[in-house]
């Protein structure tokens, strides 16, 4: 569930471009997702916070071992919850600022796959997994601060980003690495759920 739930930004990437060119009033009901996604992220800190953090993970290349899994604790669900907030917010704002301008189905789609990357970011469970979201942040964000491209400020300002979120992805690459190499895993939080888990376990039984 909680895969689908991060990667279903790209998914409606195209949903978004053909909304908006089709009836570009009709840009506003794109708000209706994440604001939904706000809305199941804040549900779940609740739970979280009494029977701890959990974690989700779907084999991908197990020889190397990579794996596509996402961590969930009350941390991570407060900024997933402000991510899609907020990004909800900007889409209706985004629906009225681009009324007419034939761009807008772009800019739709593009601040879709920016929400999916961040809500990747703060959830991401492993390592290279993490250096791949980090990297379509600063992809996203690029093309996002760049978006007038005939502006020589805007273009001036995406590279400048674009160089900054790139040195650092490619420092989170070596820390990945390096990690990898002392503890033999990519798994950020490795053992941490069944480290509460044995916690609560002994509370319940020794108090």
């Amino acid at each position: 569930m909680l895969p689908l739930i991060v990667m279903s930004p790209f998914l409606l990437m195209p949903v978004a471009m053909w909304l908006v060119k089709l009836r570009p009033p009709w840009a506003r009901l794109l708000a209706i997702w994440p604001g939904g996604l706000a809305l199941y992220f804040g549900s779940l800190m609740h739970p979280v916070y009494e029977s701890g953090p959990f974690e989700v993970s779907l084999p991908w290349a197990e020889t190397l071992g990579l794996a596509f899994s996402f961590y969930a604790d009350g941390l991570s669900l407060l900024f997933a919850f402000l991510i899609t907030a907020i990004g909800s917010l900007i889409v209706v704002f985004s629906s009225r600022y681009f009324d007419g301008d034939p761009r807008a189905g772009r800019f739709h789609a593009t601040l879709f796959s920016f929400m999916g990357s961040m809500l990747g970011v703060v959830l991401a469970n492993n390592l290279f997994l993490l250096f791949v979201f980090w990297e379509l942040t600063g992809f996203t964000s690029f093309l996002l601060i760049g978006f007038d491209q005939e502006r020589a400020e805007a273009r001036a300002a995406a590279i400048q980003a674009f160089v900054v979120t790139g040195t650092g992805g490619m420092g989170l690459l070596a820390a990945g690495v390096l990690i990898q190499q002392t503890t033999g895993t990519y798994e950020i939080g490795a053992g941490s759920v069944s480290f509460l888990a044995a916690e609560r376990y002994g509370r319940a039984h020794t108090g």
